[in-house]
This record gives C-alpha cells, sequence and structure tokens, in this order.
C-alpha cells in the first residue's frame, strides 16, 4: 500500500505507523488513522515554519495550557524529542457526559514547514475511575505554573482563565498506564510512543535564523520562535508570526510611523493610529482601545491594547476571530516607532511581555547605544567609552604631524557617529592631540569600535605608513584587542581590501 505523502519523507521526516492501524483517510498533505484501541491519529503537512529549541519550551507549554483551559482541561506534559520536535498531552472533560477527551500533540519541523501531528482518545465515565478518592480541587500543573490574574484596568478586563480547570493529578503519570491500558490517557501515551519509534529524520532539523533584527537603522531582538513572514514586509517595517499547536498565530509588528510622528507622546494621537489600523483591518472593536502614557522597556510613550473580532460581518453585532493586541508607540527620531503584538484573546499576559521585550531590545543600527556610564555592560559602549574611542582617534590623526583633509573627514563621520557635538569634539582632540588622557577600557564592544574606527581614520589618506601601522598595534594591545586580529585587518587593508565595514551597535 502506497504510504500517505505526509509520512514517507517528502517533506524530510519519515514516519512509520505500526501494521495494525487502518488508515480510514488520505489527502493530499493529510492523513488519518485509527489504532485498534480506537484512538484517532492524524498528521498533515503545514507551511509555517517552527522553532524547537529548549528556550522555547516554556512557551510551548503555555500554549498548550490556553487551548486546554479554553475547553475546561489542562496540561499533563510538554517536553522536546530529537525526531518529534516538541510533544505534548492534555486533557479536558467530555463534552456530551461524565468522562475525559485526552489529545496528544507533536510539532515536527520540516525544511518545508513542520508536521503537524495529533492523537485523540476519549472515555465515558468509566475512564474517571482511574481518578478514584482523588480529590479533583488537589490537581496542579505538572510544571508549577499558576494563571496570572487578569486584574481590570480603566474599565478593560483582560480574558480570565476559569475557575475550575481539570489539571493533573497522580493518577495521571505514565507508571499507571499498565494498570488501565484502555484508559484515554494510556492510549494517547501507546500512539505517540509508536510514533516515536517509527520516526526518522531524513535531513537536518532546519536551523534557527538570528533573533538580531535590523530594518533600515532600526536593530531590534526577537522574542524566541518569531520568524519573518513571508510577503511580510511593510511600508515601513516588517511582519513576524509565532506559529504553535492548533494553527494559533501570534503576529508581531515592528514599524515607524512618519506619518504619525505624535503618536509616541501624545495619547490621543496614539488612540487615532490605532483607531485607523482597526478600521484598516475592518474588525469590529469588542474592548477598547484602552490608552496609557508609560514606560516600557524602559523606554518612554503610550501603551495602547484593545480587542476586536475579525473576518465576521462588517458592522455585525456577532460573527469574527476574536484577538487581543497590545501597542507600544514611542518617539524615535523624527517619527515614531510602533511596537504591536497581537494574537488569541486569551494570550494577553504573554502579549505584553513580548512587547516589553521588543521595545527594550530597540536600538539603532548606526549609533553606538547610550547606556549608563559603566565598563561593566560588555555589550554595549558607554558615553564614557566614545569619548575614549573619539580621543584615541585623534590622536592618530595628529601622529604623523598633520591632519589630513580627509583625515578630517574621517574624523567628522565618527564624531557624528559617537553622538559628540562640536564644542566636546574639539576639546577632546585637543586633548588627543597632546596625547592627554588616552585611557582605554577592557570592555569587548568598546574594543571592536575602536579596532574599525583606527583603521578607518588612518586609511583615509589612502596612505597606511609604519608609524601609523605601530601607533595602532600598541593601542589595540594596550586596549587588549589580540594582536592576531589586529594584524589581519591591516594586512588586508595594505592588500587593498578597503576600509573596514561600519562597525555594529
Amino acid at each position: 500500500m502506497t504510504q500517505p505523502k505526509v509520512i514517507d519523507g517528502t517533506f524530510g521526516v519519515r514516519l512509520t505507523v505500526p501494521d495494525g492501524w487502518r488508515q480510514v483517510q488520505d489527502e493530499v498533505l493529510a492523513a488519518v488513522w485509527r489504532a485498534p484501541d480506537g484512538a484517532l491519529v492524524l498528521v498533515s503537512h503545514l507551511p509555517e515554519q517552527v522553532i524547537v529549541d529548549p528556550a522555547l519550551l516554556d512557551d510551548y507549554r503555555l500554549d498548550l495550557r490556553l487551548i486546554a483551559a479554553a475547553r475546561g482541561g489542562g496540561l499533563l506534559a510538554c517536553e522536546l524529542h530529537p525526531t518529534l520536535g516538541v510533544v505534548g498531552i492534555t486533557k479536558e472533560p467530555a463534552t456530551d457526559g461524565p468522562g475525559l477527551v485526552v489529545v496528544g500533540r507533536a510539532l515536527v519541523p520540516t525544511s518545508q514547514g513542520h508536521l503537524a501531528v495529533s492523537v485523540v482518545a476519549t472515555g465515558g465515565a468509566e475512564a474517571l475511575a482511574r481518578d478514584a478518592g482523588r480529590d479533583p480541587a488537589s490537581g496542579a500543573d505538572p510544571y508549577g505554573f499558576q494563571p496570572e490574574p487578569a486584574a481590570a484596568r480603566a474599565g478593560f478586563a483582560p480574558a480570565a482563565w476559569p475557575e475550575r480547570l481539570l489539571l493533573a493529578l497522580p493518577t495521571d503519570a505514565p507508571e499507571h498506564d499498565a494498570a488501565s491500558p484502555d484508559h484515554p490517557l494510556s492510549r494517547v501515551r501507546a500512539a505517540l510512543e509508536a510514533l516515536r519509534v517509527g520516526a526518522r529524520r531524513l535531513e537536518p532539523e532546519p536551523v534557527a535564523p538570528s533573533r538580531r533584527v535590523v530594518l533600515d537603522a532600526l536593530a531590534f531582538d526577537l522574542p524566541p520562535g518569531f520568524l519573518a513572514a513571508d510577503q511580510g514586509r511593510l511600508k515601513h517595517g516588517q511582519l513576524f508570526r509565532r506559529v504553535t499547536f492548533e494553527k494559533r498565530v501570534t503576529f508581531l509588528t515592528v514599524c515607524r510611523q512618519p506619518e504619525h510622528p505624535e503618536a509616541g507622546r501624545s495619547v490621543e494621537a496614539a488612540g487615532r493610529l490605532v483607531q485607523q489600523h482597526v478600521a484598516w483591518a475592518q474588525a469590529r472593536l469588542l474592548q477598547g482601545p484602552r490608552l496609557e502614557a508609560t514606560t516600557l522597556g524602559g523606554k518612554a510613550g503610550v501603551f495602547a491594547e484593545h480587542e476586536a473580532a475579525i473576518g465576521g460581518p462588517v458592522g455585525g453585532p456577532v460573527g469574527g476571530h476574536e484577538t487581543y493586541s497590545a501597542s507600544f508607540l514611542l518617539p524615535w527620531e523624527d517619527h515614531a516607532l510602533e511596537v504591536t503584538c497581537f494574537g488569541e484573546r486569551d494570550d494577553w499576559a504573554r502579549a505584553r511581555r513580548n512587547l516589553d521585550a521588543v521595545v527594550g531590545s530597540a536600538r539603532s543600527a548606526t549609533k553606538p547605544s547610550m547606556v549608563p556610564d559603566t565598563t561593566r555592560i560588555a555589550g554595549e559602549v558607554t558615553p564614557a567609552g566614545r569619548r575614549r574611542i573619539y580621543r584615541i582617534l585623534c590622536h592618530l590623526a595628529h601622529c604623523d604631524g598633520e591632519v589630513d583633509p580627509r583625515e578630517r573627514e574621517a574624523l567628522e563621520a565618527q564624531r557624528q557617529q559617537l553622538l559628540l557635538d562640536q564644542a566636546e569634539a574639539a576639546a577632546l582632540e585637543a586633548e588627543g592631540a597632546r596625547g592627554e588622557k588616552l585611557d582605554l577600557s577592557k570592555n569587548p564592544a568598546e574594543q571592536r569600535l575602536l579596532l574599525d574606527a583606527m583603521l578607518e581614520v588612518v586609511a583615509a589618506d589612502g596612505c597606511l605608513d609604519h608609524n601609523e601601522q605601530r601607533r595602532v598595534m600598541e593601542i589595540a594591545q594596550l586596549a587588549g584587542i589580540p594582536r592576531q586580529a589586529v594584524s589581519e585587518r591591516l594586512l588586508d587593508l595594505l592588500a587593498g581590501g578597503g576600509a573596514p565595514p561600519p562597525p555594529a551597535p
């Protein structure tokens, strides 16, 4: 019998199902089997890429908690597997009387998207006998999770967790499966184990790209799991998304708003922009927008949140997919920068955390970061560090007795990049020309910026004489920059490799 495309290795993963499983459906990108014990197994291929990484495990567990809580259930397990990716199990109360529904899920990354695996088993009142004598109220999340309280603010009430959830009990542990093999949980575990045994990866698992993103002159860090969406380039920014179980998607947009420069300073201007977004999406507001001038990620701006129904009849009272959206707008150069995270209505707490992380990481991709003046911050260049660098650059430019016009142009470019005003730069140049205050830092970020800047200045006149080479080597050695790194850059310049690239922020 021909194997369905979703398991035959077409997508880089081969799944060998047990002989006793009966195939009941085969479509182009999906197939369904029924195990002898009645469990249903669905495997489908979806084009969206997913990332499987230990850093994402808590996020995937929260995804399953939210899915289960929406049906009055809870999370039983969620772990990583070398071939099946991330594997989790939830349980929920039956909808047609006393009983249980247990669902096992797996997200299997492939080079062309991912395989979504679902295993479903149900049981009536007899399935509850396994928990006989156990007080359901004593159950708890196996990972110690406690839902965040959904406190209302300014009349905006976020979605709350149900008061009672079907949580994990001691009898849900795997060691109880042998005594009750017909239990829905035992059957789901058995099916997942069969898939684990029969899984073989035919190509390497996709490697997650760098989380550092540069959009024009803006740099920021993506929260784990987010990837740039296909066709997601916006007029002044980019759309990102994170796909998880049951096709739940969280979107993230980062974009400049040059047409709304006051939105980062004015609650009223931010409100008008949010209303414009809602109208553009043809959405129906359910709550909000609630707006607040506040600080997020260490930056001042305007926070906005709202709930809306998307996809229902325009202007209709019902219908549509209910969503939650959180945005932060902050002043950025001569315009406003807008960061928005939106997705399922019950995922408001994580949306706010994602927003805080992105806003906190936002920085210029062309200018040194403005941070407190301490060299203990190893990844940033402090204001004092910028002054140290410029003083040394001036010393280098003056060390051959005169400053060539092209060196003067290079110094001016460095002054602007280092965010120094004319008066301060003149004072630092005078100190550098006299060889005063040439103190150095062991900060790696300052060392890298210093080396790049030194080479740009000394090579600006098209001539790199022996005296300039010697001074670069001496200063680099004092700063703790490896001699080999300096030698390689000098050789590259001498061989005609051109000036070094602009330094990273």
